[in-house]
């Protein structure tokens, strides 16, 4: 496709010493004919074993082995070369010495490394540059004469059939540290290689078989989630092991998935779950009642089961489960004809899913968000919520038969998808799950704590296969004469010594043996010795044709799957239909179909590599000018495609970018492609951040702005922004220490560069932050100033935050009325930026204004049910915070039922998604509903446990709010006043100021612990300071509660008359708010102090509900 590529090659300097003796021996004719002979012996030599003499320089030739084409034993067939080189010149120096006098020697120096090749390959002639080309040379300069010094990289290739020699590191110009050298004197006999075809069948691993099969019995027989990671080197077979494992399990009744976790691609963090999802309902069917139904029922216990015969090779060594065998694991590179992976979800994926998962709303929303990621691979909702989604999903699936979901090549996962696991792992309860994950080593230097500290749990380890169980694999494999497209090319002594070297330089590697004997069936010499999977590999991709390779180097570059339209996309005009080509990758097993159904429209065919190890070796062969452009093509490409897809876009933006910089200074065009790549990535993070993912939000605004610092001009205003998106983003993902001080610096650098709005956005979140003594006051300022601001630049989600501000600020001093006001602002501004979150979280401050504020209960409750209804679909965590406040409503109309209902799950909702450091808030709206149902006992645990948490969270306002409840709640069950007392006496009359609510709180308290005591001069001062502050708000129930206490505390002093007043004008102000169990206590209480007028009523026993 482009003559430029970039490949792994063997580089061979070699140079004559004692050519200058020589050349005063003869003539110049004389000594032209012996340079000439010294040249085609040398070239001899080198042609002899595949090399291409690229050019010779004087009494100097330089060779290559890998152009034009890849072999996988390069360095071994340049060593080889080097020692004939060294044998044929000192034969024919023996023969000069005779005629002349005059005696030659060589020296010679040999790399391996990678360089960038063009030219005339046809010809015989390549042009290579790169640092192996330099090193070679100096390691020949610094040969002695008659001998050959090779590189480190040569080195380990060889080093299993080479004698060589380690001599000291060589100091040579150019580099600032010494080289690695070694001195090669021979070559061992019977060199070793190997490979194989992919799709071999399983040798041996009964042991790791036995260990799978009891883990899945347990879970069957507990009914519990097990987690097992399949952990071994690339290519040992750990995948292989997944397969037998999952078809077994099929076989016996399971329902069985998989996920694949592609190292490089565009999608979202659990974008690899999509599959999974889409296989496992494909074997679900329902029945009426909406639940689960098994397509096919597991009949059996796991364990006791019935046992087929037994083949080392189809089971690995061990029994096999009986059943039928019509179907195949659906696990990835595994397509069933009809099984489980057969069924695509259906027109109405969401009707799907929640037909499988039954319930409510919260359900439906949980289908919404996996119809989503089963769709798009994005779910459009927060991490925690999905993860929740994934968790009710896997419990429904597994509520009548048994699921195993297979996630392989684990250690290139998202750390997202790792917390969705780790979060199935611990919480899918009393359903039979096996989560069983395929990893690399790599997951443990990533995540060294990784299913650790969990008792259902465990890690098994597959080691390289021993040296019988690979001979047989092998002879299984190397096969040639089965295929018809292939010639025998070996005797049978021939065949049995390449079986032999195969075994022996697999090194018990199943994947070395596929791919080895893969390649060893396509050509015609059988004595290929690869020195390493990469070198197959790269050995396979240089025997194809050109058209062939240009459709693999155009797939690498677009992701972890593809369809004909992204191939045909990033060829060049004229290329011709790609499906011929693909067809052939296909066959040569370069290539595999990425879905296991037909596509639901002609030409949607998604197709992957086989291989990680093919794409990156494609990948890596691309020049990086060329792979910068590929990457520039499909971006442009899939920005027609689907113009708000930022994420894709930006990422190959972004790689485009970062290619061109290793190619030297950025120019005009390189400098547009990272700003284009900083725009499209801050916008997905921005996105991420608006609907809740956090962690991906940081992940993506990290990116964005290290694209920004990139850039060699300075993009201040640019920088800005995404610098107050990321810290913002950090501080929801609680890093606040971090974010505080970025936003500090982002406020100097804002003020410098003359940016009123981010200098306005930051310092509104830093008055939230950091207070100071104005506490709310601070807040307030700068939410005004912002205001300004953003009215002027037409800043809808500047102004929805500002208004958001105020709002909160007069809900701090119980202005409620006020508050619902601008926060209804802040409402519409939110609509009208799309800013979800944002909306949420007004939606939360509005419940509170209409629970404490002047609006009537039934009216408040009404318009929260609304909220529910029609706002906030599909965000369960803000669903939870509008709940708490409808819970106290429905507590004051007296449907405790209902409200308990209601706070139940909203814990189970924030326990559910994780967000732990909330729960301590419900229990205090659980302990206000258990207090107005009078179950004291239950509220002051509530409470009690409520402060400890919060103490430990460090949030002084929440725990001065449960300290006041306490007190109350104690005061109100009786015998604990030292409590109370102590409990009260702890806060501060200079914190209570600016807080009107809590100072007619506390001074109502204390006034009664006075009245208690006798002090009537203390409880009068105290009544009057909490009547004062009541007055200053418009909230009823404060009022009614400053009452109330104004009551018991003049019953208290024998002023009885006073007390009936106070108490009928408490029952007034409750029956204002609809608060009707504050409004029958109020009766309940002047009706015990002996008043029979209209204040009587039931006596209906609870709290107030403050």
């Amino acid at each position: 496709m482009h003559d430029m590529s970039r490949k792994t090659i063997t580089v061979v300097f070699c140079d004559m010493v004692g050519s200058t003796a020589l050349s005063e021996r003869l003539d110049a004719e004389a000594l032209r004919h012996v340079m000439l002979r010294y040249y085609d012996l040398l070239r001899a030599c080198l042609e002899r074993h595949g090399g291409t003499v690229e050019k010779f320089i004087g009494d100097a030739v330089m060779a290559v082995f890998g152009i034009p084409v890849v072999h996988e034993d390069d360095a071994l067939r340049a060593a080889r070369a080097a020692l004939d080189m060294l044998a044929a010149v000192e034969e024919s120096g023996e023969e000069l010495e005779r005629e002349t006098g005059a005696r030659i020697a060589v020296r010679i120096g040999i790399h391996t490394g990678e360089v960038v090749t063009s030219g005339a390959a046809d010809a015989g002639h390549a042009l290579v540059s790169g640092e192996a080309v330099n090193v070679a040379a100096r390691l020949e300069q610094h040969a002695p004469a008659g001998q050959i010094l090779i590189g480190a990289d040569t080195h380990g290739l060889i080093a299993a059939h080479a004698e060589t020699t380690e001599v000291e590191p060589l100091t040579v110009r150019g580099k600032s540290e010494p080289v690695p050298a070694w001195r090669l004197t021979g070559i061992r006999d019977e060199a070793r290689a190997l490979a194989g075809p992919p799709g071999a069948p399983m040798v041996d691993r009964g042991d790791e078989l036995a260990q799978l099969r009891m883990a899945f019995a347990r879970v069957v027989r507990d009914r519990s989630c097990h987690l097992v990671t399949l952990f071994g080197d690339p290519g040992v077979g750990k995948s292989r092991l997944a397969r037998a494992f999952a078809a077994e399990a099929e076989r016996d009744g399971a329902l069985v998935a998989g996920a694949h976790c592609p190292p490089y691609g565009s999608a979202g963090p659990l974008a690899p779950l999509a599959p999974l999802l889409t296989q496992a309902l494909g074997g679900v069917r329902t029945v009426a009642s909406g639940q689960p139904a098994a397509s096919g029922a597991c009949d059996r216990k796991a364990e006791g089961r019935p046992r087929g015969g037994t083949s080392r090779t189809e089971s690995g060594g061990g029994p096999t489960w009986t059943g039928p065998t019509t179907q195949r694991a659906c696990v990835p590179g595994v397509a069933g004809p009809a099984g489980l992976c057969g069924h695509p979800l259906g027109p109405n994926p969401r009707a799907r899913l929640a037909e499988v998962l039954g319930g409510g709303e919260a359900e439906r929303d949980a289908a919404t968000a996996l119809a989503r990621l089963a769709r798009t691979g994005v779910s459009g909702t927060s991490f925690d919520e999905t993860r929740w989604a994934l968790q009710l999903l896997c419990t429904a699936l597994a509520g009548t038969r048994p699921l195993v979901a297979v996630v392989d090549d684990l250690h290139w996962a998202h750390e997202d998808l790792l917390g969705a696991l780790d979060h199935l792992a611990d919480w899918v309860q009393g359903a039979p799950v096996l989560l069983l994950c395929v990893a690399r080593p790599d997951l443990l230097e990533r995540h060294p704590h990784w299913g650790s500290g969990k008792l259902n749990a465990t890690a098994l380890v597959v080691p390289p296969l021993a040296a019988d169980d690979c001979r047989e694999l092998v002879l299984r494999l190397y096969e040639p004469a089965a295929d018809p497209e292939v010639v025998p090319h070996a005797t049978a002594t021939a065949h049995d010594e390449i079986v032999e070297r195969l075994v022996h330089r697999s090194e018990g590697n199943p994947l070395f043996v596929e791919q080895i004997v893969g390649m060893v069936s396509e050509s015609d010499d059988p004595r290929f010795v690869p020195p390493s999977v990469r070198a197959v590999v790269a050995a396979r991709l240089d025997r194809l044709e050109p058209a062939e390779r240009a459709v693999l180097e155009c797939a690498a570059v677009t992701g972890a799957e593809f369809t004909a339209a992204d191939l045909t996309a990033l060829l060049p005009p004229g290329a011709g239909p790609v499906e011929h080509a693909v067809r052939t990758l296909v066959r040569r097993r370069l290539l595999e179909a990425a879905g296991a159904h037909a596509p639901a429209e002609p030409g949607a065919a998604r197709w992957r590599f086989v291989s990680q190890l093919i794409r990156d070796e494609v990948y890596s062969g691309m020049s990086k000018l060329v792979r910068a452009r590929q990457h520039e093509r499909f971006a442009e490409y899939h920005a027609e495609r689907a113009p708000d897809g930022h994420h894709t876009i930006g990422t190959h933006l972004e790689e485009a970018f970062r290619l061109r910089l290793d190619l030297g200074p950025a120019d005009a065009s390189a400098r547009s492609t990272g700003a284009r790549a900083a725009d499209h990535l801050a916008a997905a993070g921005t996105a991420a951040l608006g609907r809740g993912d956090v962690r991906w939000a940081v992940d993506l605004l990290r990116r964005a702005l290290a694209l920004t610092d990139a850039l060699p001009e300075p993009q201040p205003h640019a920088a800005l922004a995404v610098r107050t998106a990321l810290a913002e983003a950090r501080l929801a993902a609680g890093d606040a220490a971090e974010a505080v001080g970025a936003l500090r610096q982002l406020l100097t650098d804002a003020r410098a560069a003359g940016d009123r709005g981010v200098e306005a956005r930051v310092r509104l979140q830093l008055a939230y932050l950091e207070p100071g003594a104005d506490g709310f006051g601070t807040v307030l300022d700068a939410a005004r100033d912002a205001v300004a601001v953003f009215t002027g630049s037409d800043d809808a989600l500047g102004l929805a935050r500002a208004w958001l501000a105020i709002g909160q600020e007069r809900q701090s001093r119980s202005r409620h009325g006020e508050a619902a006001r601008h926060l209804t602002r802040a409402l519409h501004e939110s609509v009208r930026a799309g800013a979800g979150l944002e909306r949420a979280g007004i939606l939360g401050a509005l419940a509170v204004s209409l629970w404490l504020g002047p609006e009537p209960a039934p009216v408040a409750l009404s318009r929260c049910g609304a909220f529910l209804d029609d706002l906030l679909a599909g965000r369960r965590m803000a669903r939870a915070t509008v709940s708490c406040p409808m819970a106290a409503l429905l507590a004051m109309r007296g449907d405790h039922t209902e409200a308990r209902r209601l706070l139940a799950d909203a814990v189970r909702t924030l326990s559910d998604l994780g967000h732990l450091f909330a729960v301590p808030a419900v229990h205090l709206f659980q302990a206000t509903v258990e207090e107005s149902a009078g179950c004291w006992d239950d509220a002051i645990r509530l409470l009690r446990a409520a402060r400890t948490e919060l103490e430990r969270l460090g949030d002084g306002q929440l725990h001065a709010t449960a300290t006041r409840d306490l007190a109350r709640v104690l005061l109100s069950r009786g015998g604990a006043e030292d409590e109370v007392a102590r409990l009260v006496g702890g806060l501060l009359d200079t914190d209570l100021d600016a807080l009107p609510a809590a100072a007619a709180d506390v001074h109502g308290i204390r006034a009664r612990l006075a009245a208690a005591d006798g002090d009537e001069a203390t409880a009068a001062r105290h009544l009057d300071r909490a009547l004062d502050a009541a007055r200053r708000t418009d909230a009823p129930v404060c009022l009614a509660g400053a009452e109330f206490d104004r009551a018991e505390a003049l019953a208290a002093l024998g002023r009885e008359r006073e007390a009936v007043a106070a108490a009928g004008e408490a029952r007034r102000r409750f029956t204002a708010k609809g608060h009707l169990v504050g409004a029958a206590r109020a009766s309940a209480f002047a009706a015990a102090l002996g008043d029979t007028g209209p204040l009587g009523g039931p006596d209906t026993r609870g709290g107030t509900g403050t």
